[in-house]
């Protein structure tokens, strides 16, 4: 298995939780730092977003059966609207570029977000897989674009790409989706309306990306 952004908060946390999983044979990730938490027998490389041709050899070399992609860069997040767009577009070309031609490849998931479906489109009462994707944010725009390239990958591959659109994380050494929020230049707001908005925990996060992993699921979830 390989673990995309296996250094930020949640890319650590779920290296540590696919190693106690009976089913995980050999683990590998790669970041730009080293993980936050200490892996017992996951091998961690060095490897900046930004360095796609060690990225496209590193995964040649690795042949993983599955991809969990979490080298995502939120903007606001510890990296600016344009660090955030560059390192996601980057990391999502080295290892997908590479992935559409594994020979042992057999599944790809990825980390995405509620973001994807635009302002407005994304309703409680509808299943997220029958909303067209239209991204109105940066952020919805980067994760779009990432889904865009593991497609492609999982077609050239013929293997199931899991899509997990999760709503904000929260948790222990995530910067708050409310703070960022607030520190927009103009906090966005209904009249009249409920002023609330969806959050995730961060363990639920990780738990649903070793679990899809597990599963190889297909499409958007």
């Amino acid at each position: 298995m390989l673990v995309t952004g296996m250094g930020g908060e949640i890319g650590s946390l779920v290296a540590a939780r696919l190693e106690r999983e009976p089913w995980v044979g050999e683990l590998d990730g790669y970041d730009l730092s080293p993980p936050r938490q200490r892996l017992r027998r996951a091998r961690f490389h060095l490897v900046s977003p930004h360095d796609r041709r060690r990225a496209e050899e590193l995964v040649r070399h690795l042949d993983p059966e599955i991809i969990v992609h979490v080298g995502v860069y939120e903007p606001g997040s510890r990296s600016s609207d344009a660090a955030a767009a560059s390192r996601s577009v980057d990391s999502a070309a080295g290892v997908f570029t590479a992935a559409a031609g594994l020979a042992n490849l057999r599944g790809i998931v990825v980390r995405s977000g509620l973001e994807v479906y635009g302002r407005g489109r994304h309703h409680a009462d509808r299943p997220d897989e029958s909303v067209k994707p239209a991204p109105t944010s940066h952020f919805g725009r980067i994760l779009y674009d990432v889904e865009s390239a593991a497609l492609a990958a999982g077609r050239d591959a013929n293997v199931p790409v899991a899509r997990l659109r999760l709503g904000p994380i929260v948790g222990p050494h995530i910067p708050s989706p409310l703070g960022r929020l607030l520190r927009l230049p103009v906090v966005p707001f209904q009249p009249g309306g409920r002023g609330s908005f969806t959050v995730l925990h961060l363990h639920d996060a990780v738990e649903a990306l070793v679990a899809a992993a597990g599963q190889r699921l297909d499409g958007p979830l």
